[in-house]
């Protein structure tokens, strides 16, 4: 950004803000906050507070505003005109924030990939010389506990999760109640491989109707099933959180209805 536009936003900033642009694209557009969420990708619940002026609007925000034609002059100093003639090019800006965003997602890309490949190759550890080694095949193998297997959770958007019910021997280290108490469910999407949970794994779920802030949990809203981090929100409803480093979240409001199906456990070991 040139100095130039950096002085001229700042400027904007503290004496108009950024809610009332906001307000007049929505306008513009013929959208909504809803609708104009969808289309950037982001939470209704962020462009609220875009829009409420209790926020800065984010890099991901003002990335998408050249994609619905806006221009981010305009919308950084409130001059020129609103919308980007077809000739334009690429505002230098936007150039600078994608490569920023591109540098950063190819860092997590390649931590996430280490950290899967570790946890693939690490060898089990010897309780006994506080070193990794072989773990003999055990003789007469593990004790197994059968547990009710539901197909498809998802770790990306919510969806709908399968009434199909078939059971899963599961390692009996992992039940720590009656297999009654327990499902295991198939991860579908990446939001959550920040907490180690990877697209396809298998998942360990203790059955549980109570939202914990700051646990894992499967929560089912508007009939579709999704596996997220819970946060409260004091006095204001609950967040759905991706733990996939974005700081994405669906918020879920005081009068909404939603339901905890479990709390997940533990992502369980899959023969080769």
């Amino acid at each position: 950004m040139s100095i130039k536009l950096l002085e001229k936003s700042k400027d904007f900033v503290k004496n108009i803000g950024y809610s009332g642009q906001i307000k007049l694209l929505i306008k513009e557009l013929g959208l909504n906050q809803t609708s104009l969420a969808a289309k950037l990708g982001l939470s209704q619940g962020v462009i609220s507070e875009f829009s409420s002026g209790s926020r800065e609007p984010s890099k991901e925000f003002l990335l998408g505003l050249p994609k619905l034609g806006i221009s981010l002059d305009w919308f950084l100093t409130g001059e020129g005109e609103m919308f980007i003639a077809k000739n334009d090019k690429k505002h230098p800006i936007i150039a600078e924030i994608e490569a920023i965003v591109d540098k950063k997602l190819e860092k997590i890309e390649a931590q996430i990939a280490e950290i899967e490949g570790r946890i693939k190759n690490r060898p089990p550890k010897d309780p006994n010389s506080g070193m990794f080694v072989s773990e003999p095949e055990p003789e007469y193998g593990e004790d197994l506990d059968e547990v009710t297997f539901v197909e498809g959770i998802a770790a990306g958007r919510p969806i709908f999760q399968s009434e199909a019910r078939s059971t899963i021997p599961v390692p009996r280290r992992f039940i720590k109640t009656t297999p009654e108490d327990y499902y295991v469910g198939r991860i579908r999407g990446t939001s959550m491989t920040a907490a180690g949970i990877p697209d396809g794994v298998l998942v360990l779920i203790r059955i549980s109707d109570t939202p914990r802030d700051g646990a894992i949990q499967v929560v089912e809203c508007q009939g579709e099933a999704t596996l997220k981090r819970m946060r409260e929100i004091p006095g204001k409803g609950w967040k759905i959180c991706f733990d996939d480093y974005t700081g994405r979240y669906i918020e879920i409001g005081s009068g909404d209805e939603f339901y905890i199906q479990g709390d997940f456990i533990a992502v369980l070991p899959e023969d080769d």
